[in-house]
């Protein structure tokens, strides 16, 4: 017969709900932070309770749209680049 081991089941489920909450936690701080004013976070710092609403942030990123882009083709290019190159690099001295 198998023993019921509630004790092992609380510690278990009271870890996975901790590391849910460390993973969880900075994605909701960063969405709050997202739609604060920028004075707000500068003066007051970061807070789960924004004191002062906008959309700034994503009016920036809508609006100058090839700036992302931009910085997105520079970062794809850095990485193919750097790849190939430490891969040729790697194969002729081998």
């Amino acid at each position: 017969m198998v023993e019921n081991n509630t004790f092992g089941k609380i510690l278990t489920h009271t870890v996975l709900i901790l590391l849910t909450l460390f993973c969880l936690v900075p994605f909701v701080l960063l969405i709050m932070s997202s739609i604060s004013s920028e004075a707000s976070l500068s003066q007051f710092g970061y807070s789960f309770f924004p004191r002062e609403l906008s959309m700034t942030a994503y009016d920036y990123i809508l609006n100058k749209s090839t700036a992302i882009i931009r910085g997105y083709g520079i970062t794809i290019f850095v990485t193919l680049v750097g790849t190939l190159s430490n891969l040729i690099l790697t194969t002729l001295m081998a």
